[in-house]
């Protein structure tokens, strides 16, 4: 997601077992407050189980009126983020990558479906004048969704800040059995279960 009061873009992708990617829903409003915004991304998950709400590092700064930064007032309002990359060069590159064919497939790795104002904006949005490997950020118009996308993309390839674990257990043999033969939701339970393995 990308949040200001200009422009709430939000994109929800699935990830299948054989690494491609789909963007299937968007929503994007202007002049949403932090609890509009939780309340409109909610609406919108049709009762779908999330694995997380990626957001740019910029909401986990704190604000010098309250103290709280605005990535504390969404979990407040009940939606946790987890923070993204804010390596623009790398995000740009990250959406390149996820645009390519696969050519075991001859499909890109990154398809898109009833996301027409992503796609509007991904079709207008300008290379940089200064730098050919990253788009522009004029007009601004334009990039709240390309964003959106970009944080995805820039996360999966390589999450800004991995969180430690210190829950590293020994697993047995029929652990690491399950594990290889889970699903990717399926190995994060376990991991969550488990622990990382030592």
């Amino acid at each position: 997601m990308d949040y200001g009061l200009d422009m709430l873009s939000v994109h929800w992708l699935a990830i299948g077992e054989d690494g491609h990617a789909v963007v299937y829903r968007e929503l994007d409003q202007p002049n949403m407050t932090i609890g509009a915004a939780v309340d409109a991304i909610k609406g919108a998950n049709c009762d779908e189980d999330i694995s997380a709400y990626l957001a740019p590092p910029d909401l986990w700064s704190r604000s010098q009126e309250s103290g709280k930064s605005r990535a504390e007032l969404f979990h407040e309002a009940g939606l946790t983020l987890e923070k993204s990359s804010r390596d623009f060069p790398a995000g740009c590159a990250a959406i390149h990558e996820w645009l390519r064919i696969d050519p075991e497939t001859d499909t890109p790795y990154m398809t898109f479906h009833n996301v027409p104002h992503l796609w509007d904006d991904m079709c207008k949005i300008q290379v940089d004048e200064k730098d050919a490997n990253v788009y522009s950020k004029t007009p601004h118009i334009l990039t709240h969704s390309v964003d959106s996308l970009r944080y995805f993309c820039v996360w999966w390839a390589s999450p800004a800040q991995p969180k430690e674990n210190k829950n590293r257990k020994k697993w047995t043999a029929d652990q690491w059995e399950d594990y290889q033969n889970a699903s990717e939701k399926m190995r994060k339970y376990l991991i969550e279960k488990w622990g990382y393995p030592a």
